[in-house]
């Protein structure tokens, strides 16, 4: 079967997601931004992903390999603002095989035509 543009219900092919960084997400959300970021943040430290580590007790090799954390906010469809946390990894190539650093991600292509299709499908 091919697939053909046409074919693709209304809206699939229309949705688009902005996503802000944190600096122009908490002028644009405000309050509601800034309890999105702080969400995210309390649960990564619930969840024990981080321990806090004061900054000068890191010798200059630690501060160097120090990973860059990166929040982005977004809002959803029903409105709620939502944050997302993730981490610049890519200082690690500089001193890490690329093996131990990588991880399968996978292509917005791919994830657009997978919906496409179970849409088609129903």
């Amino acid at each position: 079967m091919m697939l053909q543009l046409r074919d693709i219900p209304y809206g699939i092919s229309q949705q688009h997601v902005v996503t802000f960084s944190l600096k122009k997400g908490l002028q644009k959300f405000g309050m509601e931004g800034r309890a999105a970021a702080k969400g995210e943040m309390q649960q990564l430290y619930h969840h024990e992903c981080f321990k806090l580590v004061s900054y000068n007790s890191l010798s200059e090799t630690e501060r160097k390999r120090a990973l860059e954390s990166l929040i982005f906010l977004t809002e959803k469809k029903d409105g709620r603002i939502k944050a997302r946390y993730c981490a610049n990894g890519n200082p690690q190539s500089q001193w890490m095989n690329r093996d131990e650093v990588t991880s399968p991600t996978v292509t917005t292509e791919a994830i657009m035509i997978t919906g496409m299709i179970e849409a088609i499908e129903g």
